[in-house]
């Protein structure tokens, strides 16, 4: 199955809505940039990895209207949005990275 249809079955959307394709799109270049900085350029994010791709773009359109909220607070629901939903990820895409060639982190001395 597709991400995008994942992504709309999730959200209990029927696919017709555009956002969620500028979601998934950025999304990936995000992944893509990413693996770019560890030596692994990717042009397609890897169907191994999907699962971020569907997670993050859950999270931002969640989060679609409420953009730089740190918390908000509606009628007695509080709600606190993470900083970066990516941050969650970047285990999942350095492992990833890390068991497919790409650069370890390290310090450098020079």
């Amino acid at each position: 199955m597709a991400v995008a249809d994942n992504i709309n079955i999730l959200l209990g959307l029927d696919g017709t809505d555009n956002r969620v394709d500028v979601l998934i799109n950025q999304t990936e270049q995000a992944i893509l940039n990413f693996f770019s900085a560890k030596g692994l350029p990717f042009l397609l994010v890897p169907d191994d990895i999907s699962f971020v791709t569907e997670s993050i773009v859950v999270a931002l359109y969640n989060r679609l209207g409420s953009e730089g909220y740190k918390s908000e607070n509606i009628e007695g629901l509080s709600i606190t949005y993470q900083d970066d939903v990516f941050q969650t990820y970047l285990p999942y895409l350095s492992q990833y990275a890390k068991t497919n060639g790409g650069q370890v982190d390290r310090l450098r001395m020079l």
